[in-house]
């Protein structure tokens, strides 16, 4: 069940808003301060989730039976991805709580680590903006990334995966090495 922002103790709400600064380098300019926190965090406009840890995602622009954008804040700075079955049954939480179809990532391309965070969980990318956001003083552009929630694995099927032997590794691509031509003495005197 989503946690809402009247049921956040003081220390919690705190520790998120220490969290959201630590993070400020991977977002665009625009939602660095904390002010953009207060709508983050607004009653009406998100849903918060613990995950793993001391990790949390928080919904925004919920869409009830459509859609809502993820946001991920990590409060200790410790690993969190490592169990994907926690990751997964969050997102599943999440997602059916408000009968979601899909949630949205939305990120600034200079924020490297955090796409393929979200990539390692499953969203795929789908789309750029260019040029949509300011990121450092500077136009770049925005990366979109969805999570269908029939992408989201069940409970029941990772748990098969897990009993199971191992699923089969993935093909490696192999490129392909184009020859040089052979480079072929030229006669000295003539030219054609």
């Amino acid at each position: 069940m989503a946690l809402r922002i009247q049921e956040m103790p003081p220390e919690l709400f705190r520790q998120i808003a220490q969290a959201w600064m630590r993070n400020a380098a991977n977002m665009p300019d625009m939602n660095r301060n904390l002010d953009i926190m207060d709508w983050a965090l607004s009653p009406n406009n998100a849903a918060w989730y613990q995950g793993p840890g001391n990790s949390w995602i928080f919904l925004t622009q919920i869409e009830p039976s459509h859609m809502a954008t993820m946001h991920a804040l990590n409060l200790d700075g410790k690993k969190v991805l490592e169990d994907m079955k926690q990751v997964h049954a969050l997102f599943r939480e999440a997602m059916d709580e408000f009968s979601l179809r899909r949630l949205n990532v939305v990120l600034p391309s200079p924020a490297v680590k955090v796409a393929g965070a979200a990539q390692r969980v499953g969203f795929r990318h789908e789309g750029t903006m260019r040029e949509a956001t300011i990121f450092d003083g500077k136009f770049a552009d925005l990366l979109i990334f969805g999570l269908l929630r029939s992408e989201v694995p069940d409970e029941e099927k990772e748990e098969e995966s897990d009993s199971g032997s191992p699923p089969p590794a993935p093909k490696k691509r192999r490129r392909r090495r184009r020859r040089k031509a052979k480079k072929t003495p030229r006669s000295k005197g003539k030219s054609r």
